[in-house]
């Protein structure tokens, strides 16, 4: 019996620990939340298709500086030959076509023969067969193909410029939605603190009113603030549970897993930070600028194909051919060979204007590329000048709130020390909490807008990783 109740035991306590391990929330770094979110996502995984995709559209157009070479293989019956004469033609019949008298002169022994008998005029067999190796080479084509293969190489950069679009834009929004998660989860340390020290004051305040040294004013004024921070703290556990199903749903798991942020807290910024000098190299490597440098080549290319179609095509080709019947041998029922040789040139006359037209087109089409990449160029610029100023303004920033902060606690500390000893009201201690919580708040926002404007300036300088 023992024996049985200690195996129920043991087994309870097996299920007891699963479940709990199971309910136990799993930490991640912010480097690990990149690293499953990039995982998992299909986005992510599309980009990478279109990639190959675009590595084999490039090694298509470079199969066309190759020549062309074909096998045909053809059998072909015919029922019923082909006759060229209806009728015999004999001497007779071209006597009689001669002019004038022409025909008078001819010696009647000549009448009467056969010259082409229709039989024999047949052409063709019933088994007809053709083995055909055939070779085109293009020679010059006005520069089409060579740029239609420079357009292929920058398609190739264009999907992994995408693919890095994509890959830079989850991450952004990984780390965004990990470091807010970091903000809320000090927010809520700090109003729990707060909490509880109201919590203690109101349990002083209890005493003291039982007592009848204070009235129930001061006490009613401690238990309010209370209930607006319950509040307060019921927002921000809200808050917190959205931010972990957002950041759940760019990692690519379920919105409902339970995660936890292992990070200690929000980065702090130490010593002085020189203001920063915008320079070109720091934003070069932006996927929308490469973009949009792409966008210039193939405008170039397509550009220079227009060009390309007022020049002349020239080609080579080549066939070397086995067939029956030899129709070197007065259609024989025979194999023959043979080959030819074909050089072309074309050179493009009049087509309407399409030419022209295309070629203006195409070059409207490169100005306008150019301008937009001159335009991002300033854009981005100012956007990594933009965001630099508001890091440094925030520094400053961090370091008021913090002197702020420590003036907070040291006013807090005399405060309470005055309401102990009987010399300062209910309101003025609660109005030094309060000050207190609103400094410590300030500190905490002041570190999340380092963290944001971080992120935003690596996003700026394209080095999101």
């Amino acid at each position: 019996m023992n024996k049985k109740h200690n195996l129920y035991l043991y087994i309870s306590f097996l299920m007891l620990f699963f479940v709990g391990n199971q309910s136990v929330a799993q930490k991640y770094s912010v480097e690990e939340c990149k690293e499953i979110a990039l995982k998992n996502s299909w986005q992510i995984s599309i980009s990478n298709e279109q990639l190959k995709s675009a590595k084999h559209l490039r090694r298509l157009a470079f199969s066309n500086f190759f020549p062309e070479i074909e096998f045909t293989a053809s059998y072909v019956y015919m029922n019923k030959p082909i006759q060229a004469l209806q009728d015999d033609i004999s001497t007779g019949d071209l006597i009689n076509e001669l002019p004038g008298d022409w025909g008078a002169l001819i010696p009647d022994f000549f009448n009467g023969f056969v010259l082409f008998p229709a039989d024999r005029t047949q052409i063709g067999q019933h088994h007809n067969h053709l083995f055909n190796f055939s070779l085109k080479q293009p020679i010059f084509a006005g520069g089409k193909i060579l740029e239609s293969y420079k357009m292929s190489k920058v398609m190739a950069d264009l999907m992994q410029v995408n693919a890095d679009l994509d890959r830079h834009k989850l991450l952004y929004e990984i780390e965004e939605l990990y470091w807010n998660l970091v903000n809320i989860e000090e927010q809520e340390k700090l109003v729990l603190s707060y909490h509880n020290m109201l919590k203690i004051l109101l349990k002083d305040m209890e005493a003291y009113y039982s007592q009848g040294i204070i009235v129930r004013n001061d006490l009613l004024r401690v238990q309010v603030k209370l209930n607006e921070l319950d509040l307060s703290l019921f927002k921000i556990q809200n808050g917190r549970k959205l931010t972990k199903m957002a950041l759940a749903q760019k990692m690519g798991i379920d919105i409902n897993s339970p995660i936890e942020v292992s990070d200690d807290g929000l980065k702090d910024p130490s010593g002085e930070i020189s203001p920063s000098e915008y320079k070109l190299e720091n934003v070069v490597s932006r996927p929308e600028l490469r973009l949009l440098q792409n966008n210039v080549k193939i405008s170039e290319s397509a550009f220079r194909i227009a060009k390309g179609s007022f020049l002349p095509t020239i080609g080579v080709g080549a066939n070397y051919f086995f067939m029956n019947p030899n129709i070197h041998r007065g259609i024989a029922n025979e194999f023959t060979n043979d080959y030819i040789f074909a050089f072309q040139v074309s050179v493009p006359i009049f087509h309407a204007f399409q030419k022209h037209h295309m070629y203006n087109l195409t070059k409207s089409n490169l100005l306008v590329a150019q301008s937009k990449l001159q335009d991002a160029h300033q854009q981005i610029a100012l956007e990594y000048i933009m965001v630099s100023n508001e890091l440094e303004e925030t520094i400053k920033q961090i370091q008021i709130t913090k002197l702020t902060m420590e003036q907070a606690n040291e006013n807090l500390r005399i405060s309470q020390d005055r309401f102990n000893e009987g010399a300062l009201q209910t309101r003025d201690l609660l109005e030094a909490q309060a000050l207190w919580q609103e400094a410590q708040s300030h500190y905490i926002e002041a570190k999340a807008q380092y963290n944001t404007l971080l992120l935003k300036q690596k996003k700026a300088s394209g080095q999101i990783e």
